[in-house]
């Protein structure tokens, strides 16, 4: 089984300013989390590029868990990751009770490369640099360091 997360329709409109905060924020897309045979949520108007920012983080260094807690969204847990004895699950709050999974970390691993790769691609079509919007985030020049809040839970 897979792990696909894709997003359509990466949008910059609401984009005003040249802060790598001002692109995690105002630039989403309609963000799809699914797996060979479930969807567990499609959302538009989701901020892609910033999931995309704290997975590519945590993938470097991966922990027993992942949350997308985000700077733009109510919704805590957007998006989670977690280790159980079976596997990697993938839950959302938009979904409660449900799940996807579980994957090998291959796959985890597999479908956060393909979404980031698919963000760069995005990012580049909008005339944006992937590698300025998408610097690692605890860098001197990061988001983090401009005190915006974060979360990459490494943990149970």
């Amino acid at each position: 089984m897979r792990l696909h997360i894709s997003v359509d329709r990466l949008d910059a409109a609401e984009l005003r300013g040249a802060t790598q905060a001002d692109f995690l924020i105002a630039v989403d897309g309609t963000l799809r989390i699914a797996s060979d045979d479930a969807i567990l949520f499609e959302e538009p108007s989701f901020p892609a590029v910033e999931l995309a920012w704290l997975l590519s983080a945590w993938r470097a260094a991966p922990g027993a868990r992942f949350r997308f807690d985000s700077m733009s969204l109510e919704e805590v847990d957007a998006v989670e990751i977690t280790s159980s004895p079976s596997g990697w699950l993938v839950t959302s709050c938009y979904r409660p009770g449900s799940a996807i999974g579980p994957f090998d970390w291959a796959e985890v691993d597999a479908g956060i490369h393909s979404f980031v790769a698919d963000i760069e691609r995005e990012l580049r079509a909008l005339g944006l640099d992937p590698a300025e919007v998408l610097r690692p985030p605890y860098s001197s020049r990061s988001v983090r360091a401009q005190g915006l809040r974060t979360r990459v839970e490494h943990g149970f």
